[in-house]
């Protein structure tokens, strides 16, 4: 018979805020076929509206793609933003992600832009990687939901 129920949680979901002090983003049009919630994106052709989720040679991000219900957004059952989509990009603030490392409080959040794969580590450099300027908030193993911060 169970006697424990809800006792492993997970801390969050993927791809959104999880907390609402202090927040900065921008509603931005998703450009390519490389958009995801929960990963970071970089400026796309128009650089006022829209945006890319792989860009060889960019050298910063312009934030974090989140989930925000829009009027006519395709609703699915995975992470992906189709191309022609609003979407919100966090500048600032809290998010929950998925790393590829084992996420450690105040880590470094790195990307590849030209895959879009996030790792997390201390170091001061990660070859092929370049730094999104945002930290480990909430640890946690690797492929597992860790909260992340830019603040």
């Amino acid at each position: 018979m169970q006697t424990k129920v809800n006792i492993e949680q997970a801390l969050g979901k993927v791809g959104t805020i999880s907390r609402q002090n202090p927040i900065t983003s921008v509603p931005r049009i998703v450009e390519d076929d490389n958009v995801y919630a929960g990963k970071f994106v970089f400026e796309g052709t128009n650089k006022e509206t829209q945006v890319k989720g792989v860009l060889a040679g960019a050298t910063s991000v312009e934030g974090l793609a989140v989930f925000g219900y829009q009027m006519g957004q395709t609703l699915s059952n995975n992470l992906k933003i189709n191309i022609g989509e609003e979407i919100r990009v966090v500048k600032k603030g809290y998010v929950f992600i998925t790393s590829t490392t084992n996420a450690n409080y105040k880590d470094k959040v790195w990307v590849k832009v030209e895959d879009g794969t996030i790792k997390t580590s201390s170091q001061e450099t990660e070859e092929g990687f370049i730094d999104t300027g945002w930290r480990v908030e909430t640890s946690a193993p690797a492929n597992q939901v860790c909260e992340i911060s830019n603040i």
